[in-house]
């Protein structure tokens, strides 16, 4: 976990505690406000940071770290146990870095590795044996980057690469062969790090039908028209960002958002046409976002959501209309989330979750009957979390729970034993 992504688990665990503010302010009883923070770790492990010190407990603390091994940094030093700390591996190897120096054991260590490889990172130099530097780069290519020098044997380097082609890097200049090298490739742009006696022609051509943004470690003198078009014919990697503008023809734009939608950004503006722009939108309705203001009209965004409901995300205000945004839910029911509140009936929503039951997520709650939600529901268990707690029945939490266990988190404190019985019993009250 980088430092830039765990402030951001944290920025978004201080938006949660709001929400848990405004629960707890309802709450009448102790009781009642351990119920919901641990409902509330359960969903951001993060969030045991706004609870106070009382409420903190090791059942608290140990779903906190099932949700977000990294919580284990601020969990109280009593409660951090060897149980706790290995839970919190398993959640995220990077956790072994919080846990306290006295379960840092050799047994311990390997034990964590085994679970995830990127606790290999944060193992102390003198538990790193060969065994476990071997156990490492098998769970995880990316640890021989932590491996000390004289345990990275041909061997472990083969098998470091073979589990992610970028652990190429880390490889001692001495062990780096060709077939090394071409395994690495088939991961993506991992020619960055091939030797330049390796990147022949025939190499370079292998590397960049992995991966069209390979093209950027490819040595000059094999860069021609041919190449290009080679190369633009890749779903992966964007390979037309690196074609010189020279070499950019109608046809070498046209091949590349066939295969790639979004490529439409490096395409020059006098080969966008509405034609050509349609044939990028077919790919990924994400080339909406690089299509000229001048084709962006009410006609190409019908075409665009009769070809991809999901279009209708990137469908200016002014150009939803009742109309379209029927077109892109027949086409796509997910597309209910990008219609605007005015536009969704009680009609059109219900339409929606007859086809799929989680859409019930997008509803708004005025539209929201029982008969809806027990439809959603038994489409989809899951979508008992989008039912709101005065519609929420026995019989339909029995539903949602018998079809997926993981729903008894959404039924009512109240309910749960009652449907937690039921399920035991093949669903009969």
């Amino acid at each position: 976990m980088t430092s830039l992504g765990l402030k951001r688990q944290i920025a978004k665990a201080k938006n949660d505690a709001l929400e848990l503010k405004r629960q707890l302010a309802k709450a009448k009883s102790d009781a009642e406000k351990m119920r919901i923070y641990l409902k509330a770790v359960k969903e951001n492990g993060w969030v045991l940071n706004s609870v106070p010190e009382k409420f903190k407990t090791a059942k608290l603390c140990l779903e906190a770290v099932k949700n977000n091994g990294n919580v284990l940094k601020i969990v109280p030093k009593k409660f951090k146990t060897i149980k706790l700390c290995i839970e919190a591996i398993k959640q995220d190897g990077w956790a072994l870095e919080f846990v306290p120096e006295k379960f840092k054991t050799a047994k311990f260590c390997l034990k964590a590795v085994k679970l995830n490889g990127w606790a290999f990172s944060f193992v102390p130099k003198k538990f790193m044996t060969a065994k476990l530097c071997l156990e490492a780069v098998e769970k995880n290519g990316s640890a021989l980057k932590y491996v000390p020098d004289e345990f990275k044997t041909p061997e472990r380097c083969l098998k470091a690469v073979k589990n992610n082609g970028y652990a190429l890097e880390f490889v001692p200049k001495n062990l780096i062969t060709a077939e090394l090298c071409n395994i690495a490739i088939e991961f993506g742009d991992a020619l960055e790090f091939v030797p330049e006696e390796f990147r022949t022609l025939e190499f370079c051509t292998e590397a960049v039908k992995n991966d069209g943004s390979a093209l950027k470690y490819v040595p000059e003198k094999f860069k021609t028209a041919e190449f290009y078009l080679e190369a633009v014919k890749n779903i992966r990697g964007n390979a037309l960002h690196y074609v010189p503008e020279k070499f950019k023809t109608a046809e070498l734009c046209l091949e590349a958002v066939k295969n790639r939608g979004d490529a439409l950004k490096d395409v020059p503006e006098k080969f966008k046409t509405a034609k050509f722009c349609l044939e990028a939108i077919k790919q990924s309705c994400g080339a909406l976002d690089y299509i000229p203001k001048k084709l962006k009209t009410a006609k190409l965004y019908l075409k665009a959501v009769k070809q991809d409901g999901n279009a209708l995300y990137y469908v200016p205000e002014k150009f939803k209309t009742a109309k379209l945004c029927k077109i892109a839910i027949e086409q796509k029911c997910w597309a209910l989330q990008y219609v605007p509140e005015k536009l969704k009936t009680a009609k059109l929503c219900f339409e929606v979750v007859k086809k799929t039951g989680y859409a019930l997520e997008y509803v708004p709650e005025k539209h929201k009957t029982a008969e809806m939600c027990n439809v959603a529901v038994k489409d989809s268990g899951s979508a008992l979390e989008y039912v709101p707690e005065n519609l929420k029945t026995v019989e339909l939490c029995i539903e949602a729970v018998k079809q997926d266990s993981r729903t008894i988190k959404f039924v009512p404190q109240a309910m749960q034993k009652e449907v937690r019985e039921a399920v035991g019993r093949g669903g009969e009250k």
